[in-house]
Formats: C-alpha cells, structure tokens, sequence
C-alpha cells in the first residue's frame, strides 16, 4: 500500500529520490568537465611542444588565446574536404558524393565549431590556465602517448577566455579568418592530423 502523499513517509521517499538525481547530474557534470579538461589539456601540450615553448614557466593571455584559436579550427582542413565532396555529384546521378555518415559528420563537426566561436568571441571558452605557472607544469604531463594522468588533470584549474580582451581590429580579422575554414595549413598537432586523416579514409 502506497502512503499517503502528504505523509512523512512519502516526503521522506521524495527528498531521498530528489537527492539521488541530483548526485546523478553531478557525476554527469564532472564527467563532462574531465572529458573536456583532458582534451584541453593534451591539446595544448602538443602545441606548447611544437611551438618551443616549454621552455617558458607560463604563457601570456594572447598566447592562450592562440592555443585555443587552434583548437577551434582544429577540423578545417576535413571541413572542407567533406564540403567539396558535398559539392560534387556522381557520374549521371544528382546525388552527392557524401555518405548519410559522412553528411552527419560533416554537420557534427560544424556545428561544434560554431558553438565554440560563440563562446570564445562572447562569454569565453573554459581553458587551463596556462598563464599560472602550476598548471602549466602540471599541463606539459599531458600526452597522448604517455596516457593522462587523472590525478594530474582533477589538479588543474581553469578559466574563461575571451576575445573581447583583444583590440577590436583583431577581433574583426580573427572572425573573417574563422568563420571561412581555410585551406591554409594552420598549426594542428601530427597526431590529430593523423586521427583526421584515418577517419576521413574511412
């Protein structure tokens, strides 16, 4: 026999099943945060060790913001390879050469991007922040190939960066540059290179 609604018993059953969702949405949270950070963080490590800079104790704001200016147009390059192939249609058919997987990827990967645009030029991109030396220690750890370490990345802190801190004309030419994908071989880490590559092939 249910209690009645307005029991203790009933409230009782409420709050413990208002608590058990709400722990749920936590994990879910941090989960997302942790998959994200990871990302962030190998990401920029590559790019710390391809541009030299590890020597550096900790970056500068603009230096970050380059990190993350990368990362956004990381899918360029298979942008508009999926593009081009959308564009072409099969001898004597008028149906594109883009698969049905192929065409959700491509509006997977667009919509990602521009999600992350908004982002950075509005209220800012959530990113490790490289401009404290403790995290940029911790940030150089990171690799694909050495795996991560969670201890490592639960450590490091982050923050918002946005490209309303640069002078407004940069901001202009950074929005023409990005929302075009662009054929021109902007910084990518080789093993995303190689990642992108495989999965086009395929």
């Amino acid at each position: 026999m249910n209690p009645h609604p307005r029991s203790k018993k009933a409230k009782y059953a409420r709050r413990k099943a208002d608590r058990q969702i709400k722990k749920v949405a936590r994990k879910q949270q941090s989960a997302i945060r942790h998959k994200f950070n990871s990302t962030h963080c190998v990401f920029s490590s590559q790019y710390i060790r391809d541009n030299q800079l590890q020597e550096s104790k900790a970056l500068q704001y603009s230096q970050v913001l380059e990190i993350i200016k990368s990362f956004i147009r990381r899918n360029d390059k298979e942008i508009d390879h999926l593009n081009d192939l959308a564009s072409k249609t099969a001898p004597g058919s008028k149906r594109t050469r883009l698969s049905k997987s192929q065409q959700n990827k491509l509006l997977i990967l667009q919509e990602e991007k521009q999600r992350l645009l908004n982002e950075f030029e509005s209220s800012g991109l959530l990113w490790p922040d490289l401009t404290k030396k403790s995290n940029f220690s911790k940030v150089l750890q990171c690799s694909q190939s050495s795996g991560l370490n969670i201890g490592i990345l639960s450590s490091v802190t982050q923050k918002k960066f946005s490209l309303k801190s640069q002078p407004s004309s940069s901001v202009e030419i950074w929005k023409q540059v990005a929302n075009s994908t662009s054929r021109q071989s902007d910084w990518i880490p080789a093993s995303i290179q190689d990642d992108t590559s495989r999965e086009t092939r395929g």
